[in-house]
């Protein structure tokens, strides 16, 4: 059973990382707004941690969804289902980033 919880579906014990890391302490897992910081955060502490680059869809939806630790040890790799989940939200973030591209 998980802890993960609101917009974000960040677990407990890294939500509190996050809020100590941050200074946020107040900041809310039903809040959209500090979900969608927190994923930013969570983003750039795959990049540290494990130097998989902000671009690489595939493996930071991976490294999110897994937990960092979950990430190194692998488990995914026989998770079919996890695997084209990534796939596709690589898929959507080239053609997001294309028609994107177009507005500007």
């Amino acid at each position: 059973l998980s802890s993960a919880f609101g917009y974000a579906q960040a677990i407990d014990s890294t939500w509190q990382t996050y809020k100590k890391s941050t200074g946020k302490r107040f900041s809310s897992r039903t809040s959209f707004p500090d979900s969608v910081d927190f994923i930013g955060w969570y983003a750039n502490e795959t990049t540290r941690k494990l130097q998989i680059d902000k671009a690489d869809v595939f493996n930071q939806y991976l490294a999110y969804h897994q937990g960092h630790r979950g990430y190194v040890r692998g488990g995914y790799k026989s998770k079919l289902k996890l695997i084209e989940a990534a796939k596709k939200t690589e898929r959507n973030a080239i053609k997001y980033n294309l028609q994107l591209k177009k507005c500007l």
